[in-house]
């Protein structure tokens, strides 16, 4: 982990706001799952405004099924598929580079 990741990470742990729900997104209003739309759009805003081109939320699980997998993990278990068949498409194994992350500037929010 880099220590700007580090720092942030450490800087989660400490808000003083608790997730009462089960589901990854909540509603700071009581905990209740955020709406898959609401996520869609706020993901799309901050892809913008970071001007990442053409990726999406399914990018996402796609990353996550795919880390899942090479750590020998039960990425069918992960992805709540029905079907195993329909997890087996998500994961890439193949091998990629792996770029540095950027640093923090020390004025950024997370700082």
């Amino acid at each position: 982990m880099s220590p700007d990741l580090e720092a942030l990470a450490d800087r989660i742990k400490a808000l003083t706001r608790t997730i009462t729900g089960l589901t990854l997104f909540c509603s700071p209003r009581g905990g209740k799952p955020v709406h898959y739309s609401s996520v869609k759009d706020a993901f799309k805003r901050n892809r913008d405004a970071a001007g990442v081109v053409g990726a999406t939320l399914h990018d996402l699980r796609t990353k996550s099924l795919t880390d899942t997998d090479k750590q020998g993990n039960n990425a069918h278990k992960l992805g709540g598929q029905t079907d195993a068949k329909m997890t087996a498409r998500y994961p890439r194994l193949r091998d990629t580079d792996i770029a540095e992350p950027p640093t923090m500037p020390k004025n950024s929010l997370y700082h």
